[in-house]
């Protein structure tokens, strides 16, 4: 403990010479997370509850700046004091706070950091579910600190393939440069000679000015592929981030290197399932049953793709998509009802031609709000969440093969559009009785 100790207070000191109010705090709280970790509490306690009298008297509780990151570290180490002297209740408050300082300034790791130990102290005190919620944010956190580490590398990586790219065209033309002005030196030096000496020389000169145009032009080839492979090598990254990504999502991404989740009032979200898929599974071998899946994904790709829906992922024979993200569309439910209806004749017409070889579909519509964003620490994806998305589940689970089942509110966007049957409430696992309309054709 010593060794540290002894840097930090030589950091203390010279912030004290200094007159730095926010880095003498900065230095307190290091010490004081020091004597934690040694269980000196009460040493610990008294020297980050000086850093905070410090900072409180130089900066404001609800004041946004870089000084509120140091202030959400004092109640941190605050909250894990009262956490080891088990006062839970001033622990929760410190890292409460902490949080929502955090969350103004944007600052992750410390949020990160605020949460675990939040959860951590829910646990002592016996809140079981508390302690899983601030768990849960935990790992949100988390992730999105690992997502925006990864998505900071990918911007690296293409700017630094772009950087390279430009190097070796340059060096390669400063090269050819060189050869250029070499032999215009040696034409000027061959020139000065006169009679057939001069003849024999300009014949001579005509067959240089002929290499060197052919090896200034082998250069040029030579750059022309370099840039065209760079290109390629570009255009792949891009392909591979846009099959993960919406295009807008992607953009932001390399920009900026971060994306923030963003709310959408107005989207209509399509759930599809196979019905009996793995019965299905049962009369064909393992090649054939993903071949059959892959063909019939593909078609629902083809054809939302043709009404500017967003894909969102396949989970097993389920299928998940969005329309009025990420631009908003006026009519988000019209087009995903036209994309649904055709996804269920493409369905019915290939069990006409492949009988028990392919699948039945049932289909689930609803109409609300949804968070899309992105998650995961490896293999990150897109993705949407919200009891828009769980309702729409819900439908596609009370529908009937061939069928397209919508809600009440998904109705009321297009009951002047399509042919809708009432099948009055039905009850839907934890959503009670829901008004529920099957979806029988476009009205002409």
């Amino acid at each position: 403990m010593e060794k540290p100790c002894s840097i930090i207070k030589k950091g203390l000191g010279y912030a004290k010479k200094i007159k730095d109010k926010v880095v003498e705090a900065e230095m307190l709280d290091r010490i004081a997370n020091i004597y934690v970790e040694t269980d000196s509490l009460f040493e610990a306690l008294e020297l980050a509850k000086n850093s905070l009298e410090i900072l409180e008297s130089v900066i404001k509780k609800d004041e946004l700046s870089t000084q509120s990151m140091q202030l959400s570290s004092d109640y941190i180490t605050l909250g894990k004091i009262y956490k080891h002297l088990k006062d839970y209740p001033k622990s929760v408050n410190y890292l409460q706070d902490a949080i929502k300082i955090c969350k103004k300034i944007g600052s992750l790791n410390d949020e990160k950091d605020a949460w675990k130990e939040l959860s951590d102290t829910y646990e002592k005190m016996g809140q079981a579910q508390k302690s899983l919620e601030a768990y849960k944010n935990y790992i949100n956190a988390r992730d999105s600190v690992y997502n925006l580490d990864k998505a900071k590398g990918i911007t690296r990586m293409l700017m630094q393939s772009e950087f390279d790219r430009k190097q070796a065209a340059d060096s390669i033309k400063q090269s050819a440069e060189k050869k250029v002005f070499g032999y215009e030196m040696q034409k000027q030096r061959l020139f000065t000679y006169g009679g057939f000496a001069g003849l024999v020389l300009v014949l001579l000169l005509s067959f240089f000015i002929f290499r060197s145009y052919k090896q200034e032009k082998n250069t040029n080839v030579i750059i022309s592929r370099h840039s065209e492979q760079i290109s390629m090598e570009k255009e792949k990254s891009d392909s591979l981030l846009l099959n993960i990504l919406p295009l807008e999502v992607a953009n932001e991404l390399k920009e900026k290197g971060n994306v923030h989740a963003k709310s959408y009032d107005n989207v209509t979200v399509m759930f599809t399932d196979f019905v009996n898929f793995t019965s299905a599974g049962e009369r064909m071998s393992a090649q054939q049953l993903v071949d059959e899946l892959d063909a019939c994904f593909v078609a629902f790709d083809g054809i939302i793709e043709k009404y500017n829906i967003e894909k969102i992922k396949t989970v097993g024979d389920a299928y998940l998509a969005v329309s009025g993200l990420p631009h908003p569309n006026p009519t988000h439910a019209i087009e995903i009802v036209k994309a649904a209806i055709e996804i269920n004749n493409f369905v019915t017409n290939r069990r006409k031609e492949k009988g028990d070889n392919t699948f039945e579909v049932r289909i689930g519509i609803h109409s609300g709000s949804v968070i899309a964003g992105i998650v995961g620490v490896k293999k990150f994806a897109y993705d949407i969440w919200g009891d828009t998305v769980n309702t729409a589940a819900r439908m596609e689970q009370k529908s009937e093969a061939g069928k397209i089942n919508i809600t009440q509110t998904t109705y009321e966007l297009l009951q002047d559009r399509f042919i809708c049957n009432y099948r009055g409430e039905i009850e839907a696992k934890n959503k009670g009785k829901l008004k529920m309309y099957f979806v029988d054709g476009e009205l002409i």
